[in-house]
Protein backbone atom coordinates (compact mmCIF):
# COMPACT_ATOMS: atom_id res chain seq x y z
CA UNK A 1 0.00 0.00 0.00
CA UNK A 2 2.83 2.10 0.57
CA UNK A 3 4.30 2.05 -2.50
CA UNK A 4 1.31 3.64 -4.13
CA UNK A 5 2.19 7.00 -3.07
CA UNK A 6 5.89 6.48 -4.06
CA UNK A 7 5.60 7.32 -7.58
CA UNK A 8 3.46 10.89 -7.08
CA UNK A 9 5.98 12.13 -4.86
CA UNK A 10 8.40 11.20 -7.17
CA UNK A 11 6.81 13.02 -10.27
CA UNK A 12 6.25 15.69 -8.06
CA UNK A 13 10.02 16.12 -6.92
CA UNK A 14 11.16 16.27 -10.63
CA UNK A 15 8.55 18.27 -12.21
CA UNK A 16 8.54 21.02 -9.92
CA UNK A 17 11.51 24.18 -10.67
CA UNK A 18 15.25 22.99 -8.35
CA UNK A 19 17.09 26.36 -9.26
CA UNK A 20 17.40 28.23 -6.30
CA UNK A 21 19.42 31.48 -8.56
CA UNK A 22 17.52 33.40 -11.57
CA UNK A 23 18.31 32.87 -15.12
CA UNK A 24 17.06 34.25 -18.38
CA UNK A 25 17.25 33.33 -22.10
CA UNK A 26 16.79 36.29 -23.97
CA UNK A 27 17.31 36.96 -27.76
CA UNK A 28 17.91 40.04 -30.11
CA UNK A 29 19.15 41.10 -33.20
CA UNK A 30 20.74 44.14 -33.70
CA UNK A 31 20.06 46.18 -36.86
CA UNK A 32 22.69 44.87 -39.86
CA UNK A 33 23.72 41.90 -37.38
CA UNK A 34 23.35 38.39 -36.80
CA UNK A 35 20.90 37.74 -34.02
CA UNK A 36 22.10 37.58 -30.32
CA UNK A 37 21.36 34.94 -27.59
CA UNK A 38 22.08 35.58 -23.79
CA UNK A 39 21.65 34.47 -20.64
CA UNK A 40 21.29 36.51 -17.93
CA UNK A 41 21.96 35.55 -14.14
CA UNK A 42 21.14 37.00 -10.92
CA UNK A 43 23.62 35.73 -8.39
CA UNK A 44 22.61 35.22 -4.55
CA UNK A 45 23.89 38.48 -3.76
CA UNK A 46 21.67 40.40 -6.14
CA UNK A 47 24.71 41.08 -9.10
CA UNK A 48 24.10 40.62 -12.62
CA UNK A 49 26.28 39.05 -14.95
CA UNK A 50 25.26 38.31 -18.52
CA UNK A 51 26.74 35.88 -21.38
CA UNK A 52 25.61 36.80 -25.12
CA UNK A 53 26.26 34.16 -27.57
CA UNK A 54 26.50 35.11 -31.47
CA UNK A 55 28.19 34.37 -34.91
CA UNK A 56 31.52 36.42 -35.14
CA UNK A 57 32.26 36.92 -38.97
CA UNK A 58 35.86 37.81 -37.51
CA UNK A 59 36.30 34.41 -36.45
CA UNK A 60 33.63 32.34 -38.40
CA UNK A 61 32.43 30.98 -35.52
CA UNK A 62 30.05 31.54 -32.51
CA UNK A 63 31.50 34.02 -29.90
CA UNK A 64 30.61 34.42 -26.66
CA UNK A 65 31.54 37.68 -24.43
CA UNK A 66 30.60 38.02 -20.43
CA UNK A 67 29.23 41.96 -18.99
CA UNK A 68 28.87 42.55 -15.75
CA UNK A 69 25.38 44.40 -14.92
CA UNK A 70 24.27 47.05 -12.81
CA UNK A 71 20.66 47.63 -11.91
CA UNK A 72 19.95 51.71 -12.35
CA UNK A 73 16.38 52.82 -11.86
CA UNK A 74 15.15 54.66 -14.74
CA UNK A 75 12.35 57.15 -15.05
CA UNK A 76 10.01 54.66 -17.15
CA UNK A 77 11.40 51.70 -14.79
CA UNK A 78 14.93 50.40 -14.58
CA UNK A 79 17.68 48.93 -16.84
CA UNK A 80 20.26 46.61 -16.04
CA UNK A 81 23.72 48.63 -17.40
CA UNK A 82 26.15 46.51 -19.13
CA UNK A 83 29.97 47.10 -18.36
CA UNK A 84 33.16 45.49 -18.80
CA UNK A 85 32.52 42.80 -21.77
CA UNK A 86 35.31 40.25 -22.20
CA UNK A 87 35.59 37.41 -24.42
CA UNK A 88 34.77 34.16 -22.34
CA UNK A 89 37.99 32.70 -24.71
CA UNK A 90 40.23 34.86 -24.36
CA UNK A 91 39.52 36.12 -20.51
CA UNK A 92 40.67 39.55 -22.10
CA UNK A 93 38.47 42.80 -23.17
CA UNK A 94 36.34 41.83 -26.39
CA UNK A 95 38.17 43.31 -28.99
CA UNK A 96 34.80 44.60 -30.33
CA UNK A 97 31.78 44.01 -28.54
CA UNK A 98 30.21 47.34 -27.01
CA UNK A 99 28.50 46.64 -24.02
CA UNK A 100 24.70 46.26 -23.34
CA UNK A 101 21.63 48.36 -21.76
CA UNK A 102 18.48 46.05 -20.92
CA UNK A 103 15.89 49.03 -19.92
CA UNK A 104 12.68 47.33 -18.56
CA UNK A 105 9.63 49.87 -18.77
CA UNK A 106 5.97 49.19 -18.23
CA UNK A 107 3.63 50.56 -22.00
CA UNK A 108 0.14 51.74 -21.45
CA UNK A 109 -1.68 48.26 -21.10
CA UNK A 110 0.72 47.61 -18.39
CA UNK A 111 3.18 45.06 -20.07
CA UNK A 112 6.64 44.78 -19.61
CA UNK A 113 8.61 45.49 -22.48
CA UNK A 114 12.52 45.02 -22.61
CA UNK A 115 14.87 46.94 -24.83
CA UNK A 116 18.57 46.89 -25.46
CA UNK A 117 20.36 49.75 -25.93
CA UNK A 118 24.02 49.07 -26.52
CA UNK A 119 26.97 51.83 -25.49
CA UNK A 120 26.54 53.20 -28.94
CA UNK A 121 23.22 54.10 -28.73
CA UNK A 122 21.70 50.86 -31.28
CA UNK A 123 18.26 50.24 -29.79
CA UNK A 124 17.10 46.81 -30.29
CA UNK A 125 13.53 45.29 -29.35
CA UNK A 126 14.34 42.59 -26.92
CA UNK A 127 12.50 39.79 -29.21
CA UNK A 128 12.17 36.75 -26.28
CA UNK A 129 12.94 36.71 -22.60
CA UNK A 130 12.56 33.15 -20.96
CA UNK A 131 12.90 32.67 -17.04
CA UNK A 132 14.99 29.29 -16.72
CA UNK A 133 12.72 26.86 -14.79
CA UNK A 134 14.32 23.68 -14.73
CA UNK A 135 18.26 21.84 -13.55
CA UNK A 136 18.05 20.14 -17.04
CA UNK A 137 17.61 23.19 -19.17
CA UNK A 138 19.76 25.19 -16.86
CA UNK A 139 22.88 22.53 -17.40
CA UNK A 140 22.17 22.86 -21.23
CA UNK A 141 22.39 26.78 -21.72
CA UNK A 142 25.42 26.51 -19.14
CA UNK A 143 27.05 24.29 -21.77
CA UNK A 144 25.44 26.40 -24.70
CA UNK A 145 27.10 29.69 -22.92
CA UNK A 146 30.31 27.87 -21.83
CA UNK A 147 29.68 28.93 -18.48
CA UNK A 148 30.88 25.19 -16.98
Amino acid sequence: MKNKYLLPLFLLAFSTPLISQDYWQLYFQPEGSVRHEALLYKTSNAKWIMRVRFYSETCECYDVVEQKMRRETTSAGFRLAGYDPISVKTGYEHDSYIADNLYFEEDENGETQVTNRDDAGVETAVTGIVKIETNTELQRLLVRFKWN
